[in-house]
Formats: C-alpha cells, structure tokens, sequence
C-alpha cells in the first residue's frame, strides 16, 4: 500500500470519527439522552378526545376547528380552538390532569 493510500485511508478513519463523537454529543445532554418531541406527546394522560370533551364543555355546541399538542411554562398542553356564532375560542388544556389552564375569546366585530 501506497504512503498516499495510507495517509487517505487515515484521513477518511479521522473523518468518520469525528462526525461519530459528534453525533453523541449531540445526542446527549448532560449524559442523559434527549428524547425526540414525539415520544412527549404520546404518554399523556390526558389524550385528544378528553381535551376536545373539556373544551365542548366549556363552550357547548360550538364546533372544534383545530387541535395542537404543544407545551406552555413547561407542561404539556392541548391547544384547542372552537367557533360558535361569532365568537372564537382557544382553550388550553393541561395534558397532565385535564385543567383548563387558558382561555380566550375574540368576538367578530363586522
């Protein structure tokens, strides 16, 4: 093997060791690893149904136009947005134990 095959070879095994550790450090934080936004969202307690069943409490007969998982002061919420007549509602609802911990309404003024 060629001092140029081996200076190569080298380079490409410096190379792929350096994107490896870079990829575990990425990966953890503080030697915990990080899990991925979507394995949040599915073990909660509180699942999509219940919250659009507290936010249709909350405002009966008014019809859900959207539903978001997201998180807020660092809990889980369900973001819900309803309309009835016209008036829009967003409620948020806790993911952990179903509170509803806000809610707005705007009203159309035409």
């Amino acid at each position: 093997m060629s001092t140029k095959h081996k200076i190569l070879g080298g380079t490409i095994i410096g190379a792929a060791l350096l994107v490896l550790a870079g990829g575990i450090a990425m990966a953890t934080d503080g030697g915990n690893l990080i899990s991925p936004v979507a394995d949040q969202s599915v073990d909660s307690p509180v699942s999509e149904a219940q919250a659009r069943e507290i936010a249709q409490n909350r405002v009966p007969g008014a019809q859900i136009t959207e539903v978001d998982r997201d998180h807020e002061d660092g809990r889980p919420v369900w973001e819900i947005e309803l309309r009835k007549d016209r008036v829009e509602y967003e409620i948020e609802v806790n993911a952990d134990n179903g509170q509803i911990v806000d809610y707005d309404e705007d009203h159309d003024d035409d």
